[in-house]
């Protein structure tokens, strides 16, 4: 079977691809979110895995977006630690760099750095995209900020590591489905719903979960395409759906929606943070 993801060997999401799929799927990547979410709705590929959130940047909002506007369900997550190294072709150094290219996101997470530098930025579709863009053109006055592994695949030489503004810089992706899958040991349901436009709406539609001591991990706002000023709401909890007290809590959403779906009820991540005393 086949999984795909966004980019080209050596970007962040294909790391997360193979740590959590292993080497039981076929791994195929693709130039954007678009290109993903297609080949899900053609089935020529069982699984996608797209990135979601950083705990730096937040949100992705595209691919929140996506999975709402195409019907797709969530059926597990990985998070992965996100290093960036700035990188070039062989013979170019720190001091000749004039400019430097990344996805907006890679960008966005080492703007300190950048700022110190006074370079001039570029934007790509894809960290290890742009790596492998930079070792054909063979700038030496043109950085990327990509991971180590990008750096190795492409050849390019590393001018400095670990940049990135938060250390403890993580991103969270999805595995992506065109089905509803039931994952065994499920702990966390992912959904989108719509509140009536009345006042008070979302404090009803929501209280069910404080009421029957469940824990909202993320909750989150946006605009629906073509209805200007309206509202969809993203959220994460703890749980299954198997819960007792998540029925009796989503039956609020029931009453004060005008609608909503469930995207995945799965196993939710490991993550654990090492924390240096500095």
């Amino acid at each position: 079977m086949k999984v795909g993801y966004m980019g080209v060997p050596g970007s962040y999401t294909e790391e997360a691809a193979v740590g959590y799929f292993k080497n039981e799927y076929e791994l195929t990547g693709y130039p954007s979110f678009h290109d993903v979410v297609h080949r899900l709705e053609t089935k020529e590929i069982r699984y996608g895995i797209l990135a979601i959130e950083n705990s730096s940047t937040g949100s992705v909002h595209q691919t929140l977006d996506l999975i709402r506007e195409k019907n797709l369900y969530i059926t597990g997550e990985a998070i992965q630690k996100v290093e960036h190294y700035l990188m070039a072709v062989k013979g170019s150094k720190l001091s000749m760099i004039k400019k430097v290219i990344s996805h907006p996101q890679g960008l966005e997470q080492c703007g300190s750095y950048i700022r110190k530098n006074g370079w001039e930025i570029g934007t790509h579709v894809n960290t290890a995209a742009a790596a492998k863009e930079a070792a054909q053109k063979n700038d030496p006055y043109t950085a990327v900020i990509a991971s180590k592994r990008a750096a190795s695949i492409y050849g390019l030489e590393i001018l400095d590591e670990k940049i990135q503004d938060n250390n403890h810089n993580y991103t969270r992706f999805v595995v992506l489905s065109g089905t509803k899958e039931i994952t065994e040991g499920a702990d966390k349901i992912s959904l989108v719903f719509i509140v009536k436009n009345v006042p008070g709406s979302l404090y009803a539609a929501i209280q069910g979960f404080a009421e029957n001591g469940v824990n909202l991990i993320k909750l989150e706002s946006r605009p629906i395409w073509g209805e200007p000023w309206h509202y969809f709401f993203f959220m994460d909890l703890e749980g299954s759906l198997e819960d007792e007290r998540i029925k009796r809590a989503l039956s609020y959403l029931e009453i004060h929606c005008k609608s909503y779906r469930i995207l995945g009820n799965y196993k939710k991540a490991s993550f654990s943070m090492e924390v240096k005393n500095e």
